[in-house]
């Protein structure tokens, strides 16, 4: 690499020139307000004076949004000051002198750059390379054809040499030059005599210019300043000339504690505003601005309702969606095709290959030992994959060494630098103990939703009674009208994952399993003739106090699924429930039946794969069981005397019935109630005005006992889940009631 040159005011952006083919390439650009990636080079000319800079932060065009789309070493995100670009120039850090040449030392893996003014700059690449070639990502598209060159034209043609006697041979007449004039006239042919030998061949036409970059493949991992409450939907500006399209799942992270799953309703790729529907799937909560965008796997179906018997048992686990396809390779760009021979000159040279789109990508192989027998779930994997793939914070991934030894998480933190990534445990498996490698690691599905329970199989008839002998004898007793089982609840199958996108794009994810079909309701036992009870059915409809603070009380009234016949253990107050896959998380709620206490509200913690734990209002009575049930109810959060928010549990089937707040002494007239948003698990859709499930209300004054005429105003253009009321009482505890 002898001949690379920075000139000021070039008329077009210099191409990338390989340093090394075992090692990587180096890549100037011209720097303009675009996507750039960590050791990229680029260079800025600013009134006549070039200045080289190396990128140290893979970085969007939106951050330059704040300064006008001009270029900045650092800039400020969230209140942060980022270094995005470290300045690599001529003598004295940055004296503008232009760079006239660069040589490249394969021993010590440093590049040095000479200016006009002879002082010499030297860039170390170790840290670029990582010490040498690391492993091969997956294969992308290949970038479209270069241009092919321009054919170098004719030399003009030698004169014939002058006629002789019996002539000698004409003198050989002179090579034509290389330029871009046409081909040179013949030369006027000789006096006859013997013909003179040929005139020597033109010199070769000069190469072809390098063809063009090939075109990028498809983006999708992007990032959004745009305030926004999470648990809603809505639009966000993103970057441009994106990948999106209708009805694709994403995930939009502020950290791994708050974070959202939804669909694609529409990008618009010129402006960078991206509209997503109602989200599946919320974690954390707040108003927030600052955003991580990404693919996510999408989530399996819901497992369709299975009829129940008299005690119908447990639907077995659905099986996994199949994964997806992986994107399929592009095939490789074709070499620019030799530019035409002069009429005397050779053919000039082919044009290079265009560059390689860029795109998202996570597919990796680790070499870090893992012994998955000793993970536990909540507890951080870290392992060490490949560098700069594409993984953000929230992501599902999967981190596995084969089928029968994996582990599926979210993503807590990935360096794309270093290749380091940390994962939290949400299930595990493995065949054998001990440290195994390589794992691969990947983008996984998120779990489907709980199939609806089976509806309770009808009571069986009472047998007739025997009819009287002559003498008394006693007629047979009846057969007793035993209810015949119903059939289990229908696995939730997950449907398959999306096939990757090609072109450099992200593998497909695969498909989550649909999670195992709850327990069908036991059917009421058919009556004996001689006599017989009924099995135990409980109402799923529960009524429960879910905020007591002095004079303040707030009493929910949900309808949600009731799981039965459970084992259970209990020491002090402490009662560890078994339910197997239960899907529950530390701090949802649920009611208690049958244990030492009954139906009593209670607090999930402790949660494992198959157990969890409540704290009850009792530490005596009977210590174990297997029968016991719940059903999950709603918590309540930002209770004050002015309004509360009400929160689904996660993976819930919980339906808001109605709602009443004694709020205690108030000092404003106004309240506002924040319900969550589902259809299936929570205060309605609640998306639009045309699905806002809006509640009848009632608000009385507690003290004096009379009612007050309150107002409520519906939200038009966002937050259709929150219900403004207006016009309470401004001194007294008001009781407000709303029934949905």
């Amino acid at each position: 690499m002898s001949n690379l040159v920075l000139r000021a005011n070039l008329s077009r952006p210099l191409t990338h020139n390989e340093l090394d083919a075992n090692m990587q390439f180096l890549e100037i650009v011209e720097w303009s307000a675009k996507d750039f990636r960590a050791d990229q080079f680029a260079y800025v000319t600013v009134t006549g004076t070039t200045t080289l800079y190396l990128c140290l932060e893979t970085h969007t065009a939106f951050v330059y949004d704040n300064n006008g789309g001009n270029f900045a070493e650092t800039i400020t995100v969230d209140g942060t000051p980022i270094t995005l670009w470290r300045k690599i120039s001529g003598s004295g850090g940055g004296t503008g002198a232009e760079f006239v040449n660069a040589t490249f030392d394969s021993g010590t893996n440093i590049i040095t750059f000479t200016a006009a003014d002879g002082s010499t700059v030297d860039v170390d690449l170790s840290s670029i390379a990582g010490g040498g070639t690391g492993t091969s990502g997956t294969s992308g598209n290949s970038g479209t054809s270069g241009i092919t060159g321009s054919s170098g034209s004719s030399g003009s043609s030698g004169e014939s040499g002058t006629s002789g006697i019996t002539g000698s041979s004409g003198s050989a007449g002179s090579s034509g030059t290389s330029g871009v004039g046409s081909p040179g006239s013949s030369g006027s042919a000789g006096s006859s005599g013997f013909t003179g030998t040929s005139g020597v061949s033109g010199s070769s036409g000069s190469s072809g210019e390098t063809g063009t970059s090939g075109a990028n493949g498809d983006l999708y991992k992007t990032t959004s300043s745009t305030p926004f409450t999470l648990g809603s939907p809505g639009a966000i500006t993103v970057a441009t000339g994106l990948a999106y399209t209708v009805a694709q799942s994403i995930i939009i992270a502020y950290d791994i504690s708050n974070y959202q799953e939804c669909e694609v309703i529409n990008y618009d790729g010129a402006t960078g505003i991206l509209t997503f529907g109602t989200p599946t799937r919320v974690v954390g909560s707040g108003l927030h601005s600052s955003w991580v965008v990404n693919l996510d796997g999408a989530s399996g179906g819901d497992g369709t309702s299975g009829s129940a018997g008299s005690s119908g048992s447990a639907g077995s686990s659905g099986t996994s969606g199949n994964t997806g396809s992986s994107g399929s390779s592009g095939s490789a760009g074709s070499s620019g095709t030799s530019g035409g021979p002069g009429t005397s000159g050779t053919s000039g040279g082919p044009g290079t290959s265009g560059t390689s789109g860029y795109s998202d990508k996570y597919l990796g192989l680790s070499s870090t030992p893992v012994d998955y027998s000793t993970l536990a779930v909540g507890v951080p994997l870290i392992v060490t994959t490949l560098t700069n793939l594409s993984y953000s914070t929230g992501q599902s991934v999967i981190i596995a060494y084969d089928n029968l030894n994996y582990a599926n998480g979210t993503v807590i933190t990935y360096n794309a630098g270093t290749g380091q990534l940390s994962i939290d445990v949400t299930s595990f498996a493995f065949s054998s103990s001990g440290p195994q490698n390589p794992s691969t690691t990947n983008l996984q599905g998120t779990i489907g939703a709980t199939g609806s329970s089976g509806s309770a199989g009808s009571s069986g008839e009472a047998g007739s009674s025997g009819s009287a002998g002559s003498s008394g004898e006693a007629g047979s007793s009846g057969t007793s009208g035993i209810g015949s089982p119903g059939s289990s609840g229908t696995s939730g199958i997950g449907s398959p994952g999306s096939s990757g996108t090609s072109g450099i794009g992200s593998p497909g994810s695969s498909g989550s399993a649909g999670s195992s079909g709850e327990s069908g309701v036991a059917g009421t036992s058919g009556t004996s003739s001689a006599g017989g009870g009924t099995s135990t059915v409980y109402n799923n409809v529960s009524r429960y106090l879910a905020y007591n603070s002095g004079s303040a009380n707030i009493y929910i009234v949900s309808s949600a699924t009731v799981n039965t016949g459970l084992s259970w253990s209990r020491s002090g107050s402490t009662v560890t429930v078994t339910h197997n896959n239960h899907g529950r998380s530390n701090g949802d709620a649920v009611i208690i039946r049958n244990v030492n206490i009954d139906n009593e509200y209670c607090v999930v913690s402790n949660v494992s794969t198959n157990t969890f734990d409540i704290t009850v209002s009792s530490s005596s009575g009977t210590s174990s069981g297997s029968a016991a049930a719940y059903s999950l109810g709603f918590t309540v959060s930002s209770v004050s005397a002015a309004g509360a928010t009400i929160v689904a549990p996660s993976g819930g089937d919980v339906q808001l019935m109605s709602y009443y707040h004694a709020t205690g002494s108030r000092s404003g007239t106004t309240y506002a109630l924040t319900t969550p948003i589902s259809a299936t698990n929570g205060g309605g859709a609640n998306s639009a005005t045309n699905n806002a499930y809006f509640p009848i209300i009632r608000v009385q004054d507690v003290v004096a006992g009379t009612i007050v005429g309150a107002s409520m105003t519906l939200a038009t253009a966002s937050n259709y889940h929150v219900f403004n009321l207006g016009s309470l009482g401004a001194s007294n505890s008001n009781g407000i009631r709303m029934v949905f």
